[in-house]
């Protein structure tokens, strides 16, 4: 009795055996449809050199531009921190699933925060030879060359083992050792305490390695046959050599893998194998193509990476293809332009017609017996019609035996045919581009029944080869339809859907809204519904001559452009642009068959016909069939990875403006239809959606408190859902939020309006000091202006005018002095005057002045009496006592002619004022002064800078004062120069 794994291997053998000769006899030499991912959006580059599907189910390629995470719809690269070479090869998950890879550089890889960073320590090490690959064992990283092999601690970084070896060819780690295979027909296995276990096989030349739960596979080709062999799982010293791979020497092997526990491929510069390890047989499958690696995603796609030619897909092993021979001499036969066109199933036969007018068959029992069968027309057949009584295919203008193929010619190019049994009789009711006939099939002209003659409503009667065929309506029809049972026949039109009766009655139908339909097929299931596809507004469901239901893009279908309608095997069969699917009429429940199976988008179809294990699929080449055990039982899941997280670090106590969640989804089979749903509790109650497969979700300006994000995410097709996922997090106080914080600004408050009153009320009595200052240095002036000495003298000088009997110089005098009395005064009362006004009172008092020094006396004021300017202010009675002081102590003790020049330059917002005498100078004035100290000394300069430092001070004027003393060569005094800038500040 054998031991029970014996009986197990052997019952495996026996199973792998059977389906690898047996198979389904009505599918031999079947090959899985397969079809090409090469979109610049998807995939940027043709060379893929290795692939991984991680333990989360995210796709990884390792291509000569770099690496790419995939998500079955678009790749997204991840940029290197570091590198000499952007190709990258043995994608390797260790045992923490951190991603690793190489380059042809001697880099090695680890995957960190999206980015891709250098393992320094063999940087550091600089490895001689080319390197041939790493793996892993529970705590090391196993580097081999051809000669060396090391062995860092990828924890600590700290290198544990270094061997020299001979001639390493492959490296691989398995049941937590490394093992290799080298050219003397050696596979060595190390563990981490450096214990050996050495196994003869005899390899002589190439080898590769692979692994699975139960198996340690070693290939190898000796002289003409490719060996192979392998160790068990129970027991590592066993080698066990098995059937020899049946496979040409002309073929380099690349790769040799599994995709599941009974799955093995090869793959090689041309094509890729399915293999059975028990008998050595080999299917071959993408031939001429140099096949780098295959991977299984979690949802059973294939994906086949290619070395110069992209990236593959294979939705199902079960999905097969069948395309017709290539290598026909028959110059008829299906030519590069030949596209298939339409599809019908009878037994074991498909019919096919393309869009070149030709007819084709197919035996389903041996898909290679492609048959020409006739030329239609020249402008594609659409529909075919069986017609199994008489053995007779319809097919556009041709009516053929398909027993002997015999045909007959009308001159009628049908869209579409469909058949009647009528008072023992065969008739036939054609759509084409003139409207819609019945045609008597098979039937002389005398043996018409006279009844069929109520049928049509325009009874025009013509001949169709012979066969006698009515008229219904002229224009353009689509679609025919019959219910025998009931006695009626539908027509779509390129205007209208009409509903016929036996007896000649119409009834045109129209949707809810009383429009017309533009049909493009019908279908009438066997409670009498009539299924209406159009054109571009969904299917309506008919009874009673009105519109029970209408499906739409609305609630079950992806599209409302409908390419055909059938009822069979109590199912509503549904065609679009985009799927294909059945609907119960019982549960009302809809199956995209497409998108079930990973079709949906990627499927350029042009008919179908159902059976009730699956459908059949004309595409342009090619035809398919899809069972539908697959669309039903096929273990799709609905993936997410974990959720991404930022904006928030409650350790440090911070706090971002800004919140972010990264939702990702993983669904290769139809990603266009997931939809991602979210919230953010408590703060939202309702769920949020995207239809995508990814997104990024920001919140700003979160309140403090404790929150829960959560998601999940929904195939809007099937109706699977994703386990919902969640993140609690905690926005703590902002400091402001704080109490000891509102405190403290509530005490700042109060201290700043404190500090603020006290300021303002210490600048209101400082102003209120310098307005003080400044009206007793105005009085004072005004005192220096009019004093004694100044008023004795024009009296004086009046009553000498007066003596000597010139009166009216004495009144035009007096005039003077009085108006001089009254501007004085007027200026007292302001702090600011026009600069005109000024200018008018130094010219009172100068005439004034010059009238009690005489003729040796002369002034002169200069300025621009055509400015605009003059209306600017300057401060009250600050030019006059720099006039009175040149004329007091500089031009007084001055003997002969005596001079002022008083010169104004005005500006916008400046004014410059220049007064100039030929006086004695301030230094003989002074000591003038020290002599008489008893008499007045008038407004002096202390007091005048005293002043122009108040105005300043006041900030409404900057006023600068420069007194300059003139002399002549020798140092004799000529005069003085006061030059006084006035700035206004408002």
């Amino acid at each position: 009795m054998k031991r029970p794994f014996e009986f197990i291997k052997s019952l495996f053998f026996f199973t792998n055996l059977l389906f690898w000769v047996g198979g389904i006899g009505m599918l031999r030499a079947q090959i899985p449809y397969i079809f090409p991912i090469n979109t610049p959006y998807q995939v940027s580059t043709s060379v893929i050199y290795d692939m991984l599907a991680d333990h989360y189910g995210q796709i990884w390629l390792g291509t000569n531009q770099g690496l790419y995470r995939f998500d079955g719809k678009q790749a997204y690269k991840i940029p290197f921190a570091e590198t000499r070479q952007n190709d990258i090869t043995r994608l390797t998950e260790d045992s923490q699933k951190k991603l690793w890879c190489m380059n042809f550089a001697k880099q090695i890889f680890y995957l960190e925060r999206d980015t891709l960073r250098l393992f320094q320590p063999l940087e550091n090490m600089k490895l001689e030879g080319t390197m041939i690959g790493f793996c892993f064992t529970e705590n090391y990283i196993w580097i081999t060359t051809p000669t060396i092999l090391v062995a860092f601690d990828y924890k600590t970084l700290q290198l544990k083992k270094k061997i020299t070896t001979l001639a390493i060819f492959e490296l691989i780690g398995w049941k937590n050792k490394c093992w290799a295979s080298t050219y003397d027909g050696e596979l060595q296995g190390l563990d981490e305490k450096g214990n050996i276990t050495i196994i003869k096989t005899n390899i002589e030349q190439e080898n590769k390695l692979n692994v699975n739960e139960k198996f340690l596979f070693v290939a190898q080709r000796r002289q003409n046959e490719r060996l192979v062999g392998q160790i068990e799982a129970e027991n590592l010293q066993k080698w066990t050599a098995l059937p020899p791979i049946q496979l040409s020497r002309k073929f380099l092997l690349y790769h040799i893998l599994t995709t599941d526990e009974n799955e093995y491929w090869i793959c090689t510069q041309q094509g890729a194998f399915r293999w059975n390890p028990f008998t050595g047989e080999t299917n071959p499958l993408l031939l001429n193509k140099q096949v780098t690696d295959i991977i299984k995603d979690y949802q059973g796609n294939y994906w086949i990476s290619t070395l110069n030619e992209g990236l593959w897909c294979i939705p199902s092993l079960n999905i097969v293809s069948f395309r017709p021979p290539n290598d026909s001499e028959d110059n008829t036969f299906f030519k590069e332009n030949d596209n298939l066109f339409g599809m019908q199933l009878h037994n074991q036969d498909m019919w096919l017609s393309t869009d070149e007018g030709n007819l084709y068959k197919m035996n389903l029992s041996n898909p290679n017996d492609w048959q020409f069968v006739d030329k239609i027309d020249n402008t594609g057949v659409r529909r075919i019609a069986i017609d199994a009584q008489y053995k007779k295919i319809l097919a556009g203008s041709k009516i053929i035996d398909y027993e002997n193929l015999q045909d007959k010619r009308s001159n009628i190019i049908a869209k579409e045919i469909a058949l009647l049994n009528y008072q023992g009789k065969r008739y036939a009711l054609y759509a084409h581009s003139f409207g819609a006939d019945w045609i008597a099939l098979y039937n002389t002209e005398e043996d018409i029944a006279e009844t069929f003659l109520s049928f049509p409503i325009n009874r025009q009667r013509h001949t169709v080869h012979k066969m006698p065929a009515y008229s219904i309506k002229s224009g353009r029809a689509y679609t025919v339809c019959i219910d025998s049972l009931r006695q009626k026949y539908w027509i779509g039109y390129e205007d209208a859907l009409i509903e016929y009766d036996f007896e000649g009655k119409q009834t045109s139908l129209t949707d809810q809204n009383k429009k017309n339909i533009n049909a493009q097929s019908l279908a009438i299931d066997q409670k009498g519904r009539l299924y209406v596809g159009s054109f571009s507004n969904g299917v309506f469901v008919f009874e009673n001559q009105k519109v029970v239901k209408h499906i739409s893009d609305k609630n079950l279908l992806k599209s409302n452009q409908i390419r055909k309608v059938t009822y069979k095997y109590e199912k509503v069969w549904i065609a679009t642009d985009t799927e294909i699917g059945y609907l119960d009429p019982q549960n009302e429940t809809y199956t995209d068959i497409l998108a079930n199976n990973g079709l949906s988008g990627n499927l350029k179809f042009q008919d179908f016909q159902p059976t009730p294990k699956g459908i059949w699929v004309a595409l342009k080449k090619e035809i398919l069939f899809i069972p539908l055990q697959t669309a039903k039982n096929n273990p799709i899941a609905l993936r997410m990875l974990p959720i991404g997280f930022s904006g928030v670090q409650t350790k440090n106590n911070e706090w971002s403006e800004e919140v972010s969640f990264n939702i990702r989804t993983i669904h290769y089979k139809n990603p266009a239809e997931v939809e991602i749903y979210y919230r953010l509790l408590p703060l939202e109650t309702q769920w949020r959606s995207e239809k995508t497969t990814q997104t990024q979700v920001r919140y700003q300006y979160l309140p403090a408190g404790e929150y829960t994000f959560e998601s999940y995410t929904i195939d809007k097709t099937t109706g699977l859902k994703s386990i919902k996922q969640s993140i609690v997090f905690n926005i703590p106080q902002r400091f402001w939020e704080t109490y000891w914080f509102l405190i403290s600004i509530s005490l700042l408050i109060v201290l700043g309006t404190w500090l603020i009153l006290r300021y303002q009320i210490s600048r209101y009595i400082n102003k209120q000091r310098l307005t003080e200052q400044l009206l007793r240095s105005q009085l004072k002036a005004l005192q220096a202006q009019m004093n004694p000495h100044f008023l004795y003298n024009m009296l004086n000088t009046v009553q000498g005018l007066v003596y000597t009997n010139q009166k009216r110089e004495a009144g035009e005098l007096l005039g003077d002095f009085s108006d001089l009395i009254r501007s004085t005064l007027q200026a007292s009362e302001k702090e600011d005057i026009s600069l005109e006004q000024e200018i008018e009172n130094l010219q009172r008092y100068l005439h004034l002045e010059k009238a009690r020094f005489g003729d040796d006396f002369q002034y002169q004021i200069i300025y621009n009496e055509q400015s605009q300017l003059l209306h600017q202010e300057i401060p009250s009675m600050l030019i006059q006592p720099f006039v009175e002081n040149a004329l007091k102590h500089a031009l007084l003790h001055k003997q002969g002619n005596k001079k002022l020049n008083i010169h104004f330059e005005i500006k916008p917002q400046t004014i410059s004022i220049q007064i100039e005498d030929n006086g004695i100078g301030r230094k003989k004035s002074q000591e003038i002064q020290q002599r008489n100290t008893l008499k007045s000394t008038g407004f002096g300069n202390s007091a005048i800078k005293k002043r122009i430092e108040i105005l300043n001070q006041m900030k409404k004027y900057n006023i600068s004062l420069h007194i300059e003393d003139l002399y002549d060569t020798n140092q004799i005094p000529l005069g003085t120069k006061v030059l006084l800038e006035i700035r206004n500040n408002r």
